[in-house]
């Protein structure tokens, strides 16, 4: 009857959703409507037992959140390379200025350059995914 895709946050896997499994499943016999769940917990690219590929790695640098990302970026997002309809992605300029931001301590700055590049260009961005 339904399906359930579960994703899991930053620096976890899918095994974080291992209770909600067993509790979906045990909901289901309880509420005698006689409801079925299909779940599918995945891993992200990079987490889990997802691969794990290098950078530079043709499949890595396909995926990668910062494909088409900035104006002088002369690769595409996924969605683009491959025809797929949606919206485009929007590119911007990779360093902004005069960005104010928040401390920790709950103070604040001006960052009078902050580049958005990940510093490595790492498929696995969190900034960009």
């Amino acid at each position: 009857d339904h399906t359930l895709l579960l994703v899991h946050g930053l620096f976890v896997n899918s095994d974080h959703w291992r209770k909600m499994i067993k509790g979906l499943s045990a909901k289901n016999h309880e509420d005698g409507h006689g409801k079925t769940y299909r779940v599918y917990a995945i891993d992200l690219f990079g987490s889990g037992w997802s691969s794990k590929p290098s950078r530079n790695d043709r499949k890595a640098q396909q995926v990668n959140g910062e494909n088409g990302r900035f104006y002088e970026d002369k690769s595409q997002c996924f969605r683009e390379a491959n025809d797929v309809p949606g919206p485009k992605k929007v590119r911007s300029k990779p360093t902004l200025s005069n960005v104010p931001l928040g401390t920790a301590a709950g103070g604040n700055r001006l960052a009078t350059s902050l580049d958005l590049r990940h510093p490595l260009r790492s498929p696995y961005n969190f900034y960009t995914w």
